[in-house]
């Protein structure tokens, strides 16, 4: 990026080198090799510089910067379905405000449409893994809606699929309507890879959607072209999202279909499917009322995702159900705390939304009853922002907890206080969550 203009290549590791002597540059062990970095200050003061240089200057630096990280992208992303992938991921962590500074320019940018496009697909599973779906899924649709954004037909088919997949916590809807242009845009194509590729993303659509016979269909077909084609990881991940609708309509059923999903990733080693797939296994056994077994596969699901660095957000709210039903509310507690504070710090508002509401079902279960329709207000409100239902089996713990409440605090009572919840600001019903 520096080996530009009037800097030539080979001078660069001098010139840093004299930097780092001269402290205006920090240089720090990462791994087996060394980073550079800037203090805050030093940082804003050549931000200044820079812009002093003029417009022209500094646009031809950001573009630099913006082409070099895309390379950095794509590079990465045939190693991100593998056995390598924690290894990958790590990697793209040290540079994750790099990356995400260039899709930025390149968003900005009046030719930058294609590059943006490139990056949400080469980054789909890395960013998908990560406290970064609001934002990609802002990014993408926003773009997806340009003319020149369907100048590429392979390449805009992979971006709305990737739209789908980054939708499903930010808008159900949108997701859904990107879902339907990727699967019709990939079927006039023939492509069986993209059809693969757009069908799965879109069953899930409609599972979280509860539209759960629309979402097995795709599911079915996503399965069988994945079959025919022989690709573990094509296979891996359409067996996920056709896991996630048969839990509902073939329980019995979903057992072959799990060992299959298991036998997948076991050979291609995608441990991020693996991770998706216990969790939602956790998930089935709750629901069936086996707790040994959905603790086993959440505890699983959280040591897999500790080696590819996947935030535990989600799991730790399914583990806080489990030792709910298990009768230890001090523990379930303390699990549904982590979640929330994950979720403060990432801002997945729909991590907010279900760990708020495992607060509030405690605290009806401990008998605060004005606590708990404060929480269930906000829980709601946090789920409201996003646009999407609640799943099972939150749902069915909610009607059961709010009834209770109602049952034993009063409606003229639970109605202020739910209402109270439904007001509180960010931070105050965090707060307020955490006691």
């Amino acid at each position: 990026v520096c080996g530009s203009g009037a800097i030539e290549l080979i001078e660069v590791a001098d010139l840093l080198g004299s930097l780092a002597d001269k402290s205006r540059v920090v240089a720090e062990p990462a791994g087996s090799a060394i980073r550079y970095r800037l203090l805050e200050t030093i940082r804003q003061f050549a931000a200044e510089r820079l812009a002093e240089t003029g417009q022209d200057e500094a646009a031809a630096l950001a573009a630099v910067h913006c082409d070099y990280f895309l390379r950095v992208a794509e590079a990465a992303s045939q190693h991100l379905t593998g056995p390598d992938q924690g290894t990958w991921f790590a990697r793209l962590d040290a540079d994750q405000l790099n990356l995400w500074r260039a899709a930025e320019y390149a968003a900005r940018s009046p030719d930058g449409t294609a590059r943006v496009l490139r990056f949400g697909c080469a980054l789909r599973r890395y960013w998908g893994s990560r406290p970064r779906e609001s934002e990609v899924f802002a990014l993408l649709a926003s773009v997806l809606k340009r003319p020149e954004a369907s100048a590429d037909p392979a390449l805009f088919t992979v971006a709305l699929s990737t739209a789908t997949f980054m939708g499903h916590t930010n808008d159900l809807e949108a997701a859904r309507r990107f879902g339907e242009q990727a699967v019709e845009a990939a079927r006039e194509l023939g492509d069986e890879r993209l059809l693969i590729e757009a069908l799965a993303p879109q069953a899930s659509s409609y599972y979280f959607l509860r539209q759960f016979k629309q979402g097995y269909a795709l599911g079915q077909e996503a399965v069988a072209r994945a079959r025919q084609l022989g690709d573990d990881v094509l296979l891996g991940s359409a067996l996920m999202a056709l896991l996630m609708t048969s839990y509902v309509l073939d329980p019995e059923g979903s057992g072959p279909l799990y060992a299959e999903a298991t036998a997948c990733v076991g050979r291609s080693g995608d441990q991020l499917i693996s991770y998706h797939l216990h969790n939602n296994a956790g998930v089935q056994a709750l629901l069936m009322g086996d707790m040994p077994a959905a603790r086993a596969h959440l505890e699983q699901a959280i040591q897999g995702g500790q080696t590819i660095g996947e935030d535990p957000g989600v799991v730790s709210i399914n583990l806080g159900w489990v030792r709910r039903a298990e009768n230890d509310p001090a523990g379930s507690r303390a699990t549904f705390e982590v979640a929330l504070r994950i979720a403060r710090r990432t801002g997945q508002r729909y991590v907010l939304a279900y760990a708020c509401l495992g607060l509030a079902c405690l605290a009806g279960d401990l008998g605060d009853w004005h606590s708990a329709a404060v929480l269930h207000g906000a829980a709601q409100a946090f789920l409201d922002r996003i646009g999407d239902p609640w799943q099972e089996p939150e749902e069915g713990y909610r009607k059961s907890s709010v009834a209770k409440i109602r049952a034993q605090f009063g409606d003229d009572q639970f109605e202020p206080a739910f209402a109270e919840g439904m007001a509180l600001g960010f931070d105050d019903a965090i707060e307020t969550a955490l006691g």
